[in-house]
């Protein structure tokens, strides 16, 4: 779970601790201690024992590289539905893994990048249940939004980290074709 209760949580970190109940932050020492170590001495225990399997294994891992992509990727999926189905033993979530898995496939057909999709799978009902929060509180107010400065420095910092990279983009673009056109 990564460092337990530094003020910067990763983006991946908070939730998994939140899956737990867990509420991160600096209190967490002061209010459940017991938790703070157990989970520090499960992190210590866990990579002790990473450590003793993971060593005497390196040869077999790395021979698993060798292993064709058409046998290993049916052998994961293979494995993917028997854990679901094990977990959950709900038909409905074959469907839905598998829907899943088609759609994955064809955001890497398109090129698109899986992680910030898996991200917004992980954390959108985090960021719902925030909002509804939010909302509440204001008493149905959508003004909330945009009442501190702060929020709206993050919105227009939201939207350059999306535009930046297709204006670099098209400003490589236009100079590489300027720079061809002139030296043609």
């Amino acid at each position: 779970m990564g460092v337990v209760v530094m003020r910067g949580d990763s983006v991946y970190e908070a939730p998994k601790k939140l899956m737990f109940n867990i509420q991160p932050g600096p209190t967490l020492f002061s209010q459940k201690p017991e938790v703070a170590w157990d989970l520090i001495a499960s992190m210590y225990i866990g990579n002790v024992a990473l450590l003793l399997i993971n060593l005497p294994m390196v040869g077999l891992f790395a021979r698993m590289l060798t292993i064709p992509q058409h046998y290993l990727t049916p052998s994961i999926a293979i494995l993917a539905f028997i854990g679901i189905y094990t977990i959950v033993g709900n038909p409905f979530d074959l469907l839905l893994i598998t829907a899943l898995g088609v759609f994955g496939w064809f955001l890497r057909k398109l090129d698109f990048s899986l992680a910030p999709v898996i991200l917004g799978f992980v954390l959108g009902s985090l960021f719902e249940n925030n909002l509804r929060r939010a909302l509440s509180i204001s008493g149905g107010d959508w003004s909330i939004l945009v009442a501190d400065y702060k929020s709206i420095v993050l919105y227009v910092l939201s939207v350059v980290v999306v535009l930046a990279p297709i204006w670099l983009a098209r400003r490589a673009r236009r100079m590489e074709s300027d720079r061809v056109t002139t030296n043609g």
